[in-house]
């Protein structure tokens, strides 16, 4: 692997010694930089660096580092790397105590800051462990089995059921559990809204319906507009019909249960020998969850604005994008995240109701993920948030998702320009 080391001119000696040590490890490659950021202030020199040539940037941190500009410059190129290829190179290193009273580390603390200030042998120690450890993980993508995976799976299986029966698991519902039991998918509840608007702006012209169809169909596919607009388009333009539309769009098809549904009700069901879910998190509108809890006679409460609470003889369902029930009077509370506007609403409020109950419990409980693509960049970000929070990894969440058997990948890779490059499919079978 190549380590890069960066250094104040005055922490000169300890990055020697550092160097020194590194070069005697057979695993790594040293690039030093003989004359500090300091000597001779060369911005070019710092510019032209071919920061992505090296696998890890080790930042030397210190009352003196701190206060160089020329480091931040070169640090601010780092992060932006960091960004754009997604991995975690930056590893700073403290080497005294008063380098942790300076704004920049609190910054990195997530990051598990390495602390060589009481002693330069433990702290060595502290950092091959980390760059093995993260070496190790490489290799074990490199050297992937179905059998080491399903290990790895039933062990994961195991710690969730251990919470499960502590009545400490939370249950994130995505649309792929509502989708089993009937509910339109995202793509036909929007084509099936722009058919009603198309209707209702005709008036008293007369349009076969199929024609209808077809012509909200061709906005949606040709125009190639983002979900969020759409939505906004629909909400402006429906009007005061908007979530009765909405509401008369997800039961069109009279969903009732699935396969999902029935298990999420038996973990619901109180049992002698352990305990139910703690609470659910759905970003569905609908209200299948409550209709089978009905069914099963499970007390529970759906919750989807601030200020409603659940009996402790409850399971609570919180809706944070809104609820629209079956026979019930909907009212300003049945507000939902459709359009773009009341998500960019929810994004930047960080302390909205529905951000503070999904950090809650993410901060607080094991989460479980089902039918959920992870492609909210909102739920994204709360996660991420999560993860600062929990440095150690005390606390895990999981996910369900489907892995694609050889078979599968190789039809989906013949239709594509990729279909010749053998190595490109054993690549691809890792991931």
């Amino acid at each position: 692997m190549k380590v890069f080391i960066s250094y104040s001119e005055r922490d000169r000696e300890f990055a020697l010694q550092l160097k020194e040590r590194l070069s005697n490890e057979k695993n790594i490659k040293i690039y030093f930089d003989e004359h500090s950021l300091e000597m001779g202030g060369n911005i070019e020199r710092i510019m032209m660096r071919k920061l992505e040539e090296f696998d890890y940037y080790l930042i030397v941190l210190s009352k003196y580092s701190v206060k160089s500009k020329y480091l931040m410059i070169e640090l601010d190129r780092v992060v932006f790397r960091e960004i754009k290829s997604e991995k975690q190179t930056i590893i700073p290193i403290a080497i005294d105590e008063y380098a942790f009273e300076f704004p920049v580390l609190r910054e990195f603390s997530r990051r598990q800051l390495i602390d060589f200030s009481k002693s330069f042998d433990n702290g060595y120690k502290g950092l091959i462990k980390r760059l093995n450890q993260d070496q190790q993980q490489k290799l074990a993508i490199k050297e992937f089995n179905p059998e080491e995976t399903k290990k790895i799976n039933d062990n994961y299986l195991k710690e969730i059921k251990e919470e499960f029966k502590k009545g400490s698991l939370c249950l994130f519902c995505g649309a792929g559990v509502s989708i089993k039991a009937g509910i339109p998918n995202w793509s036909f509840l929007l084509k099936g809204l722009l058919q009603n608007l198309v209707d209702k702006q005709l008036g008293d012209f007369s349009i076969d319906p199929k024609k209808q169809r077809q012509l909200a169909e061709f906005y949606y596919d040709e125009f190639g507009v983002s979900s969020l607009i759409v939505g906004q388009y629909l909400k402006n333009g429906l009007g005061e019909s908007f979530l009765e539309d909405v509401r008369e769009a997800l039961y069109q098809n009279n969903p009732s249960d699935s396969d999902i549904l029935n298990t999420i009700v038996e973990l619901c069901r109180p049992q002698r020998e352990r305990k139910t879910l703690n609470s659910i998190i759905t970003f569905n509108f609908d209200d299948l969850i409550e209709k089978n809890l009905i069914k099963n006679r499970i007390k529970h409460r759906p919750i989807h604005s601030e200020g409603q609470r659940a009996l402790n003889s409850e399971i609570p369902i919180y809706h944070p994008h809104g609820y629209l029930p079956r026979g019930q009077k909907l009212t300003e509370q049945n507000e939902i995240v459709f359009s773009e506007d009341a998500y960019h609403s929810q994004f930047i409020e960080p302390f909205s109701w529905s951000n503070l109950v999904q950090l809650n419990h993410l901060n607080n409980n094991t989460c479980l993920l089902v039918g959920i693509s992870l492609t909210d960049p909102n739920l994204r970000r709360l996660l991420d948030v999560s993860m600062r929070k929990n440095p150690d990894k005390q606390l895990r969440h999981y996910i369900f998702k489907r892995r694609y058997s050889t078979d599968e990948i190789k039809e989906k890779l013949e239709k594509s320009e990729l279909s010749g490059d053998k190595n490109f499919l054993q690549i691809t079978l890792f991931i």
